[in-house]
């Protein structure tokens, strides 16, 4: 987990743990072997709580960060499970993108969004999700000529 108090989103929640269930889904545009910042402050969140004896998943795209390009091994799926020390994974289908194109990246975001929507119909509700969402100035860069 880092350094205690690094992370105050979740510090909050650890010192409030009676207010969350065992079970947490964690959502991440970027989770390892992605490379970057929110890759590597994701997986340490996570192992922050399985440390602390939560009942923690994953759902994430297909890898492919910062090529633009879905890794190998992950090309041609739709859902992608994958188990890591324990840990279950979920890699789901998007349209990735490393273009400039501002309709291309939101193309990329939506793609991603429609997947996640699909899985979470036909899955149990978790107790807690947390959700790690993009960088505010994303949005702005990309929104910002409407």
């Amino acid at each position: 987990m880092g350094r205690e108090g690094s992370y105050t989103y979740c510090t909050v929640h650890y010192q409030n743990s009676r207010m969350m269930g065992r079970s947490v889904l964690f959502i991440t545009n970027y989770y390892p072997p992605e490379t970057g910042a929110a890759a590597i402050r994701i997986a340490n969140m996570v192992s922050g709580f399985r440390k602390r004896g939560y009942e923690v998943k994953v759902v994430a795209p297909l890898p492919n960060y910062p090529s633009g390009r879905v890794f190998q091994g992950y090309k041609n799926k739709w859902i992608h499970r994958e188990l890591s020390a324990g840990l279950e994974i979920f890699r789901l289908w998007i349209l990735p993108s490393h273009s400039r194109n501002m309709f291309k990246r939101l193309l990329a975001m939506l793609s991603f969004g429609m997947s996640l929507s699909i899985y979470l119909l036909f899955r149990k509700k978790p107790d807690t999700i947390i959700i790690q969402s993009p960088p505010a100035g994303q949005f702005q860069r990309t929104f910002s000529p409407l």
